[in-house]
């Protein structure tokens, strides 16, 4: 599985390509009871189509109760590595990565750039049109008596009374469908708020910039 979130440059604003280029950003913050510095940084690789594709090597932060050098600690500090991918006209920003790391690293690149990134929220109802299969669909605020919110699995499942019922009862907050990319089929969850996860083995990026760019905003 591939986590994904895709975050677009506010439109008030022009993206300047030239911006894209190595660069080393340190936070200072408490760990543990103890000041650390904390590194971000970006690698400019190679260009793919109309895309740069970066390299992110960032420390994080995360729970952990552990005993270091005879002390007890409840984090500790990781080096991670991601990859992103930049559009040299538009500034899109797609990151393959965990929610929470997308965010940080949007933010992180937001002000080195000088831009405001925003993450993108896709169209539900037109991926479910433009999919080969709906596999699933989640609700919230579902207003059937008790039901506060419920989710439905199978196949096809867009086309059964169950969806209807939900869907003019609540809000559809997430699907897992089946796309057509270039020639193969691509299964994957969306989120209403724009969260991704790709549950295909996808050996090329080209295959991820493609897929992105068939999902209608």
């Amino acid at each position: 599985m591939q986590s994904v979130s895709v975050y677009g440059v506010d439109g008030s604003l022009t993206f300047d390509n030239t911006k894209i280029a190595d660069f080393t950003k340190i936070e200072e913050k408490v760990v543990s009871d103890h000041n650390e510095e904390l590194s971000f940084q970006l690698f400019k690789n190679e260009v793919i189509g109309t895309y740069t594709r970066c390299r992110i090597v960032m420390d994080e932060v995360i729970p952990l109760r552990a005993r270091v050098f005879g002390q007890d600690t409840t984090e500790v500090i990781v080096n991670v590595e991601y990859d992103i991918l930049i559009a040299n006209d538009t500034g899109k920003l797609i990151i393959l990565a965990n929610k929470k790391s997308c965010d940080k690293i949007s933010d992180y690149i937001s002000e080195e750039f000088g831009i405001n990134y925003q993450k993108i929220a896709y169209n539900l109802p037109r991926i479910i049109e433009d999919s080969t299969d709906v596999k699933k669909a989640q609700f919230r605020k579902v207003r059937i008596e008790t039901i506060h919110g419920s989710s439905i699995t199978g196949t096809r499942v867009t086309d059964t009374n169950v969806f209807k019922d939900f869907d003019d009862a609540g809000e559809l907050s997430n699907i897992a469908v089946v796309y057509a990319v270039d020639g193969e089929e691509v299964s994957f969850s969306i989120s209403d708020i724009g969260s991704i996860v790709i549950f295909s083995t996808i050996n090329e990026i080209q295959n991820i910039i493609s897929l992105i760019s068939l999902l209608p905003e």
